[in-house]
């Protein structure tokens, strides 16, 4: 270990006044009385000077150390806490490294450095969580534009599917009023039988297209209906006439059986009516090879609100007790109906979800081989 000029005095100094005590000790224990006393009191003397001159070198020490201390202080006061700036405080107090500090200096720059090492860390993960904040700002930016376009889109294709409805029905309606009116024109028995063919797919493929639209307006949640008020028997009427040349053609006839307290007018969506009667006798028809068709229509109260009920009967093939859980609601072609289509079932579907919306419902009871009885109701308000 180096020791400095100052230190090293102050040592011998030290040793000197221990030397100095020791002897007037002993003296003082040894001496007889009244010999040697003044030889005493000088060694007192030497010792009192001794100890003033340690302990003034001392104090010139200890503000050498201050002096050190203040140096090692004035450069860490200078460090303005930017995480940066640590490297070159260290490498200050490196450059300020004495004798009097070496121990505290080193102590410092050690602590710094490991300080320094963790800001830099801390540093490179604020970097990576900036980027990944960057980059999630980025994904919900787009993520709210796809929303906004998804937003839309209902509606866009609440337009298109309406749209698209009326361009391919409207024609279709057309072509089945001109064959409708050819048929009742004087033709030869052939042309006639070919006339009425024409008009059975007209009237079919319309049927099909229009519950291809409503199931999808459904199904996308797009379907509103309105209510307005029209005249109930004529409407019934209406959908009889369009199937009633279709029945005759396989020997079958539809009888209707309105109850005299339904009233004629009432207020409900009347396409949706329209369109769940059409669709039970286009799959009464379909599925009755021989027999009639009833359609009975009465009127019944509940929670007093007024409710139509219509019951379509037929003679047909029957539908299997397996079948009759899923038969509103599965497109699936693997059923326990021997005589399945996917017309007849989307009919059924779109017919359920009509009633649920018009706050009515839908049922079914059938035999096998003897024939089913389908019924469905609407609130109404009658006028």
């Amino acid at each position: 270990m180096n020791f400095s000029g100052k230190q090293l005095l102050h040592s011998v100094l030290q040793i000197m006044m221990v030397c100095g005590l020791l002897y007037v000790v002993y003296h003082l224990t040894t001496a007889q009385p009244g010999s040697n006393q003044d030889m005493a009191f000088y060694a007192a003397i030497i010792f009192t000077i001794v100890a003033i001159i340690s302990i003034i070198l001392t104090i010139v020490s200890k503000s050498g150390d201050d002096s050190s201390t203040s140096q090692i202080v004035s450069i860490l006061a200078d460090n303005n806490r930017e995480p940066g700036e640590l490297q070159k405080t260290i490498i200050r107090l490196k450059s300020n490294m004495s004798d009097d500090n070496v121990a505290l200096t080193a102590s410092l720059t050690r602590v710094l450095e490991e300080l320094h090492e963790h800001v830099s860390s801390l540093q490179t993960e604020n970097e990576e969580l900036s980027n990944n904040l960057n980059e999630t700002i980025s994904v919900s930016e787009s993520l709210s534009d796809k929303y906004k376009t998804l937003e839309q889109a209902p509606q866009q294709q609440s337009e298109f599917l309406s749209r698209m409805g009326d361009e391919i029905t409207s024609p279709m309606k057309s072509l089945g009023s001109m064959l409708k009116l050819m048929n009742q024109a004087e033709l030869d028995q052939e042309t006639s039988h070919l006339l009425k063919i024409a008009l059975h797919s007209a009237h079919s493929l319309t049927e099909n297209i229009t519950n291809i639209l409503e199931f999808t307006k459904i199904d996308a949640g797009l379907m509103k209906l309105e209510s307005s008020s029209f005249d109930l028997h004529e409407s019934i009427r209406t959908v009889l006439e369009t199937q009633e040349s279709i029945a005759l053609s396989k020997s079958l006839l539809i009888e209707k059986h309105i109850s005299p307290d339904v009233p004629e007018r009432i207020s409900a969506p009347q396409k949706s009516i329209m369109k769940v009667l059409d669709n039970l006798i286009s799959n009464a028809i379909r599925f009755t090879d021989r027999g009639s068709i009833d359609l009975k229509v009465d009127r019944f109260f509940k929670d007093s609100d007024t409710y139509i009920r219509f019951k379509v009967i037929d003679t047909g093939v029957g539908i299997p007790e397996a079948a009759l859980g899923t038969l509103f609601d599965s497109l699936d072609s693997n059923t326990h109906l021997k005589n399945s289509s996917f017309t007849g079932r989307l009919r059924l579907i779109v017919c359920k979800r009509l009633c649920e919306l018009m706050g009515g419902e839908i049922g079914v009871s059938s035999t096998e081989g003897i024939g089913s009885e389908f019924w469905f109701t609407i609130r109404v308000k009658s006028h």
